[in-house]
């Protein structure tokens, strides 16, 4: 949960405001989603 609440919050300084919506928060978390379950198994 930590790496994801840190790139989001980097993307979202990165890219403008509006972008932290669904599209980009969901794409991050396809990214992330991988190496968190595989951390947690």
């Amino acid at each position: 949960m930590l790496a994801f609440a840190d790139v989001a919050a980097t993307s979202d300084s990165m890219a403008d405001k509006p972008v932290m919506t669904s599209p980009f928060d969901g794409r991050l978390f396809i990214l992330i989603t991988p190496l968190e379950y595989d951390a947690l198994s």
